[in-house]
This record gives C-alpha cells, sequence and structure tokens, in this order.
C-alpha cells in the first residue's frame, strides 16, 4: 500500500487561510475536523450579544460543537455549486 506523501508542517498562515476558506472566524475557533462523508464538525468559543466570549464562573471559556453538513446531505439543500 501507498500513500501520497503528505506535509510534514503546514504554517500557521496555512491553517487561518484554511478557515477563513470554510468562512470560519479563526479567532473563535478551537478544533476543526473535516470529515469526507458527512462534512465539518467545528468547536468554537460562544460570543454574547455584545460580542464577548461568554466564560463559565471559574472564568473557563463556554464552547460549542457544531456541525456544518454537506448540503447535498441535508434534506432541502441544494448543493453549492447548483
Amino acid at each position: 500500500m501507498t500513500v501520497d506523501p503528505l506535509p510534514t508542517a503546514i504554517t500557521h498562515d496555512q491553517h487561518l487561510a484554511a478557515l477563513q476558506a470554510l468562512g470560519l472566524d479563526p479567532a473563535l475557533v478551537t478544533s476543526v475536523r473535516l470529515d469526507v462523508r458527512t462534512g465539518t464538525f467545528v468547536t468554537v468559543f460562544v460570543r454574547s450579544p455584545s460580542g464577548n466570549v461568554v466564560a463559565q464562573g471559574d472564568g473557563t471559556p463556554v464552547t460549542a460543537r457544531l456541525h456544518i453538513p454537506f448540503p447535498a446531505l441535508t434534506p432541502g439543500c441544494a448543493p453549492a455549486d447548483s
């Protein structure tokens, strides 16, 4: 079995560009998982209506895990390129 060469590292700028290409605010993202079957899973900091990151009583930021599915797999959604 062979695997095409993978990069040994990516730059911080490449990382930020990838998040921005997905329409995600890099300042809020704590993790991203790209699933080739079901879409993207992203964990982000939760912001208040005023834009501040919400924190628990002990100061720990509140996060939310979100799923961004592929349109073709979501009933009622047209593919992005149609």
